[in-house]
């Protein structure tokens, strides 16, 4: 039998009313804002995914307790079978309960219960362990794409940062002059609004390590730079990379460049804790870079 603490850590429950408390200018009127709703969006996504056995659990357990409910109204009514006004009085009720805490709290225990149960069947914990891999997928996807989309959208609206790009080496040598005239044909002959996206389809922005080398040169922020280099990031998508090239399975390369206590051949087991401080950790990673980005962008509309 699977311990409450099992359950409490397997999975991730509800979403957090502070989730969506974000440092950034839903106000500005800049291309910058789609992304950074879309970053959002994604985000809230990869939660919603996590939250699929609480939804349903909860859902078991409130349906329960709606039957019960209502089962003893109709008797109490002398009625033979629940009309719709019997339904709409326990409805009410039940409402009444889940807003009370402390009847919400024998809810609570219920649905940890009933995940609990699931836990001891072979197939829901490994598919429950599973689900948090690929909630870290999706977590780890949904910043690379912000930080491609900021990259590319900033460039395409301002295209002298390209200059910027010219003077490192890494990406002069993809950025040549065979390549610009070939994006100059298929762009009718005109870069000024799609340079952005001529660089990124170059340089190709699939690793932490190139994101942070672009966002160096792009934004110049000392203090994204340092955020991005944060170790736990770093992890991140180092467990992304195993479990999308891997399935999940420790290999000897993951052993190299990671600490830990993990196992060659074992499948990486996240626990709710670790899997809802990362998303919040790329949350705020990805807002600073966005404030950064939108600093730059500003800074050049007005120069």
């Amino acid at each position: 039998m699977k311990s409450e603490n099992d359950a409490l850590h397997g999975f991730i429950y509800g979403m957090s009313e502070e989730f969506d408390v974000w440092h950034d200018k839903e106000d500005v009127d800049s291309p910058l804002l789609l992304v950074m709703m879309a970053f959002k969006s994604n985000l809230r996504s990869a939660l919603m995914v996590g939250n699929v056995p609480y939804q349903m659990a909860h859902q078991s357990v409130v349906q329960e307790r709606f039957g019960r409910l209502l089962i003893a109204e109709t008797i109490r009514s002398g009625q033979k079978e629940a009309t719709p006004e019997i339904r709409s009085k326990v409805r009410t009720k039940l409402a009444n309960e889940i807003a009370d805490p402390e009847s919400f709290s024998i809810f609570v225990d219920k649905i940890i219960g009933v995940l609990n149960d699931h836990l001891d069947d072979g197939d829901f914990a490994s598919s429950s362990r599973e689900l948090l891999r690929q909630v870290l997928v999706m977590v780890w996807g949904a910043f690379e794409i912000l930080a491609n989309d900021l990259l590319r959208t900033t460039i395409n609206e301002h295209p002298s940062l390209i200059d910027a790009f010219a003077e490192v080496k890494q990406f002069r040598d993809v950025i040549t002059s065979r390549v610009l005239l070939e994006a100059l044909r298929s762009q009718g002959y005109t870069l000024s609004r799609s340079m952005g996206n001529v660089f990124c389809e170059q340089v190709k922005l699939d690793s932490l390590e190139k994101i942070r080398e672009a966002v160096r040169v792009a934004f110049g922020d000392p203090n994204v730079d340092k955020l991005l280099k944060d170790e736990r990031l770093w992890l991140i998508a180092q467990q992304r990379h195993l479990i999308v090239h891997r399935r999940g399975k420790v290999d000897s390369q993951f052993l190299a460049k990671t600490p830990g206590d993990a196992k060659l051949g074992d499948h990486i087991v996240f626990t709710n804790d670790y899997i809802t401080e990362s998303i919040e950790l790329v949350r705020d990673v990805g807002t600073k870079l966005y404030v950064a980005a939108l600093g730059v962008a500003t800074s050049l509309s007005g120069s």
